[in-house]
């Protein structure tokens, strides 16, 4: 992949926040295979797995609604759908507040341990990620532009790789495990009706108030009057680190769809429509999501 002077400067930048940012920041959290050995299947279990800024958080608080009192007394909402990546020790999950352990993560298929879990996909459109995970990036304190970003997803030097591999991977489901898959853009649209295919899956009974609490708190209005309990940076202070130059409490967007599509040159429309020929060119379900120009 070509790497223009300027874009490699842009490139070095990226990677260095996402080493010293990421990496550095959690240096108290051991590596996922850890985990991986350490996990043990319990009843009820739940994985929330997702390519970065595809709607997790909102997900995240769909399903802590749907398995608690609905309090939002807990510190932060890694406490309650702990990252397997972010976890150091599996006794973690049991200091949750939910009836069903809710795991998240965004690592790869294979990295994820297999159960007989249950494990909910979400989708969102790739440009829309990309963009989003920009304005992350800047929060954390980022100082390049979109297009040095760019460069470096491109070049295959990002922490969570392709998004098209990532969506080939969880798609094909090689392992065959018990997925159910939501697209973003439908929770924005018609919320009720993807919760309601969630507690089908999830074989979860239900009522009228519970679907209207759920409703109204995974609304951007609610979860952004408590930004801090959501925000990555406010988590990093809380555990005393250090946070200069990043942005704190800036963490919840609104997510429009199509914000984008406005952002990307045609240059990176033409490299990521290629992206997504080389891993689902022949996937009718995930056509929509193939860059246009």
């Amino acid at each position: 992949m070509r790497l223009k002077k300027k874009a490699v400067e842009g490139a070095l930048n990226v990677v260095e926040y996402t080493v010293n940012k990421l990496v550095a920041l959690y240096d108290e959290i051991s590596e996922y295979k850890r985990f991986q050995v350490n996990y043990r299947y319990k009843k009820g279990d739940i994985f929330l797995i997702s390519f970065p800024k595809s709607g997790t958080t909102m997900m995240q608080m769909v399903l802590y609604q749907m398995f608690s009192s609905g309090d939002m007394d807990f510190t932060h909402i890694h406490h309650v759908c702990p990252y397997i990546e972010l976890t150091d020790e599996e006794d973690e999950l049991e200091n949750i507040y939910t009836s069903r352990r809710i795991i998240s993560s965004h690592e790869a298929y294979d990295r994820v341990p297999f159960s007989r879990a249950k494990y909910i996909y979400v989708l969102r459109e790739p440009m829309d990620v990309l963009y989003s995970l920009f304005h992350h990036s800047r929060n954390l304190g980022f100082k390049g532009k979109f297009e040095e970003m760019m460069e470096v997803y491109f070049a295959g030097e990002y922490e969570n790789g392709l998004w098209s591999k990532h969506i080939k991977e969880w798609t094909s489901n090689v392992k065959g495990r018990d997925i159910h898959y939501v697209y973003y853009e439908d929770m924005i649209s018609h919320k009720k009706r993807e919760i309601l295919k969630l507690f089908d899956f999830l074989d979860t009974t239900y009522d009228d108030e519970l679907v209207n609490r759920i409703l109204h708190a995974s609304s951007f209005e609610y979860m952004k009057s408590f930004e801090e309990k959501f925000d990555q940076v406010a988590k990093l202070k809380s555990i005393g680190k250090d946070v200069s130059g990043m942005v704190e409490n800036n963490f919840l967007r609104k997510g429009v769809p199509g914000r984008g599509n406005e952002a990307f040159s045609l240059d990176m429309k033409k490299r990521l429509q290629s992206e997504f020929d080389t891993y689902l060119s022949g996937s009718s379900a995930l056509g929509k999501y193939r860059p246009e120009f």
